[in-house]
């Protein structure tokens, strides 16, 4: 399938939008405890703004090729991908939360020298948003072993995917 190239200012503006929830997580006032939350270090509010001065590259490649999930981010490439199918069909919304969640994965592969345990990506997308997590939900995503492997141009990767519309709240 793929992509309708309608859509493109439809991925601009999802990503507009992420860039602009980051902005506004770095300004909280509990911005630290959150970070540390999710990487379990601290940053300090202008290192992270430098960190999303600059966010990776988005691929949009045909859903097989990512296994069913809507969205991945590679350590080893430093990418996001998107799946067509999902592009083509998504809400700005969830659009938005499967790019938070994928961005989440990439700051911990710049913050942290190993994969943080857990998804993550996704108490990342769920902090930014405003969420409050409980302590089993919490726990649970921290749980989670959210890394598959995939081949993309004849070579396999890792990645963290994201699965599914309704994996995070919205």
């Amino acid at each position: 399938m793929a992509t309708n190239p309608l859509l493109i200012p439809t991925l601009n503006q999802a990503i507009t939008d992420v860039v602009n929830l980051l902005n506004q997580f770095a300004d909280e006032p509990l911005f630290t405890e959150k970070v540390r939350l999710v990487f379990g270090v601290n940053i300090r509010t202008q290192a992270f703004k430098s960190l999303i001065a600059v966010l990776p590259q988005i691929d949009i490649i045909e859903n097989g090729e990512l296994q069913g999930a809507l969205g991945a981010f590679s350590a080893q490439t430093g990418k996001i991908y998107l799946s067509a199918s999902f592009l083509n069909t998504a809400s700005s919304e969830s659009l938005v939360n499967v790019i938070l969640e994928e961005i989440g994965h990439y700051l911990d592969a710049q913050i942290n020298p190993v994969d943080t345990p857990g998804d993550e990506g996704a108490i990342f997308a769920l902090l930014v948003m405003g969420e409050t997590l409980s302590t089993q939900e919490l726990q649970a995503l921290k749980a989670e072993d959210d890394t598959a492997y995939v081949t993309l141009n004849g070579q396999q990767i890792q990645i963290d995917p994201h699965f599914s519309q309704t994996e995070l709240r919205t």
